[in-house]
């Protein structure tokens, strides 16, 4: 028997969603010769997540290879949503799943190619009824705390109660209000996975010596993560120079199958929260600015490179993930969704400015929600009535379920204990002080 916990005070949510989308390019296709193009190698994440007051972009540039963006045309088929220059825009948009597909012609209009994701709108309202635990793993990007404080104050500006859990902070300031993570400059899959120089926070002892379960219990003194999202890779190909796909993707697998990378820091998290939603990142794309990369590495031609190497893992990411079946696992897709030349700073590569952070963050903000609603079965039409001495709940019935069981607390977010169960969507407390306010939460059994 399942049971969903919800606040009676929320609305209808979105709970299942489908996927159905072809792997855009195998391990051994050719790679893309920018002098001769045969491919632009869209990459669109099998699904996007906002919410019903958010804002995300798909940057055109940011899910295809080329450096000349703007000879194309491009052409979205689906019911939400609007075009703006370079961009198609998903702002507060209905609750609900939604298809899209991105076509990209030439300038005679024919279509060049084209690749279609699911646009998933979780109520913006939704809230967790209980304090919402968040761990946000990365490397400098999260070490920042920018994208942390983004979230935490985007959940809370809704009514959720937010922590965010790790062991590091950026600035004295960030300690006080609570921006927690485990971020560290410069880390990878690898680093996390060691025990070298630093030793990283989830390694006790010699191989395989990840322990995500000591970590939780000693590090965090045993508060486990709601959430945990996973935001690394940036630094992983970073020093990779190449053109070719085979060297590529031969760095790549050292992300991905080494026996200290990726592979193994997954397993782990598996190991230890086999319930809890865990989103691995799909990368931002740097700045393009080719000027900031010469300034910086003193070669412009770099910044393509890079690209070359980031879209590529995208796509190795996406393949991996597929190939998990880990359900508590699933892709936050950052990379369409961040301004790479007003989202960035001139004088640096890799690190967004404010605006660029905050982009990052309605990105993960979305696929929070769009966990969070996956913990809710809510009933519509909520009506609550306050007497003296008693308090009538009525809701429409949740499809499926086979009864309710009634929560009470005298605090908003904790300490609820169940008084009582019902057959039909309706119910009387009469066992009150009339001086105290009382505070309800409904489980849906099926």
């Amino acid at each position: 028997m399942r049971q969903v916990l919800f606040f009676i005070i929320f609305s209808n949510v979105v709970l299942l969603f489908s996927i159905n989308q072809s792997i855009n390019q195998s391990i051994n296709d050719p790679f893309l010769d920018t002098k001769n193009t045969d491919s632009l190698y869209v990459r669109l994440p099998e699904s996007i997540y906002t919410t019903t007051k958010s804002r995300y972009s798909i940057y055109y540039n940011n899910v295809l290879l080329t450096q000349t963006p703007e000879k194309y045309t491009y052409n979205v088929v689906s019911s939400i949503g609007f075009t703006d220059s370079m961009r198609y825009n998903l702002d507060s948009l209905p609750e609900g799943n939604y298809g899209l597909e991105l076509q990209v012609k030439d300038s005679l209009g024919n279509i060049l190619e084209s690749k279609s994701t699911q646009i998933i709108v979780t109520d913006n309202n939704l809230n967790f009824p209980d304090t919402l635990k968040i761990l946000f793993i990365g490397n400098s990007l999260t070490y920042a705390g920018k994208y942390e404080r983004y979230c935490k104050e985007f959940l809370e500006s809704t009514g959720n109660v937010v922590k965010l859990l790790g062991t590091q902070h950026y600035t004295v300031q960030d300690s006080i209000d609570g921006i927690f993570h485990e971020g560290r400059g410069g880390w990878t899959w690898y680093r996390y996975c060691t025990d070298n120089t630093t030793p990283s926070p989830f390694v006790f002892g010699s191989y395989p010596g990840v322990n995500i379960q000591r970590y939780i219990d000693e590090s965090l003194n045993g508060e486990k993560p709601d959430i945990v999202t996973i935001f690394l890779g940036i630094n992983d190909l970073y020093n990779v120079r190449t053109t070719s796909l085979e060297l590529i993707d031969s760095d790549i697998n050292n992300v991905i199958f080494a026996p200290w990378a990726m592979g193994l820091l997954i397993d782990k998290f598996q190991e230890a929260l086999p319930n809890t939603p865990i989103g691995i990142v799909l990368i931002p794309p740097a700045n393009e600015r080719e000027e900031t990369w010469y300034s910086v590495v003193g070669d412009s031609a770099l910044c393509f490179e890079y690209k070359k190497k980031q879209h590529r893992l995208e796509q190795r990411y996406i393949d991996k993930y597929k190939e998990l079946s880990k359900p508590n696992f699933s892709m936050i897709p950052v990379y369409p969704n961040i301004d790479t030349y007003l989202g960035y700073p001139s004088n640096d590569l890799q690190h967004p400015n404010l605006y660029g952070y905050e982009q990052l963050a309605n990105s993960f903000y979305g696929w929070i929600k769009y966990q969070i609603s996956e913990w809710f079965t809510e009933p519509k039409d909520v009506q609550i009535e306050y007497f003296d001495n008693s308090t009538i709940l009525s809701w429409t019935a949740v499809n499926g379920a086979s009864g309710y069981k009634i929560y009470r607390s005298t605090n908003p977010y904790e300490g609820f204990v169940e008084i009582d169960t019902c057959l039909t969507p309706g119910y009387t407390d009469t066992i009150l002080n009339g001086s105290t306010k009382y505070f309800y939460k409904v489980t849906a059994e099926y």
